[in-house]
């Protein structure tokens, strides 16, 4: 999707909506509640990441691109109206994607190189990554006001020493379905659906060599 800077919305997050199920208040943070003090470290990386975002915006730099990410979980569903109304307000491309955009790419990770990172990386923890065109590693920080930075070095050794990635091969395969559950669909269930919901499945990709994900995990 291409999506330009814009004017940042005021949406709570599930984390902000679970903390006003509990009994204190934001002005007044209880430092013995794990909650509170959850929500005061959350509260001060939504600040500075949308003094970031608006630095970011203002002051672009060349040769640099910025991608800006939605970490929090969606809201509950009885509050989706109102992202639902801001998402089609005319300001998102969708592109259509085909086969061939899509890759089978091969785990390159190392796993005993994962194990022995001090500190070990996680996600959540994360503000802002960095990636820098010809190195095999990531930059990132847990903090945006602060200018230290962590390394991450988690590529395999073979490819370290070549410092060289090869292109991924395009999927050979849409997945699909089987024709026999293909077929269950659109005779018993393709009269019940809106109409122009029912050109989605007419012209699904019969498969019979997908596992069925209902009872199956696919690799």
């Amino acid at each position: 999707m291409n999506i330009s800077f814009t004017a940042l919305g005021h949406g709570e997050c599930e984390q902000c909506e679970s903390f006003k199920l509990h009994d204190h208040d934001q002005n007044d943070l209880q430092p013995d509640c794990s909650i509170c003090n959850a929500f005061a470290i959350h509260k001060q990386k939504y600040s500075e990441a949308r003094i970031q975002y608006n630095d970011h915006k203002e002051n672009p730099l060349p040769d640099t691109f910025y991608y800006s990410a939605d970490m929090e979980k969606v809201i509950m569903m009885p509050r989706m109206e109102m992202f639902k109304r801001n998402a089609n307000s005319g300001r998102v491309v969708v592109e259509e994607m085909k086969q061939e955009d899509f890759y089978e790419w091969e785990d390159n990770s190392s796993t005993s190189k994962i194990n022995r990172t001090v500190p070990r990386p996680y996600m959540k923890d994360m503000v802002e990554v960095v990636a820098t065109r010809g190195k095999l590693t990531l930059s990132y920080r847990t903090r945006f006001t602060s200018d230290e930075t962590h390394v991450m070095d988690f590529t395999k050794k073979k490819l370290t020493k070549k410092n060289i990635v090869k292109r991924p091969n395009s999927i050979p395969n849409l997945r699909g379905i089987s024709t026999n559950r293909k077929s269950q669909i659109t005779q018993n269930l393709l009269e019940l659906m809106p109409e122009n919901r029912r050109p989605f499945w007419v012209n699904l990709v019969e498969n019979d060599k997908s596992a069925d994900l209902r009872t199956t995990v696919d690799d």
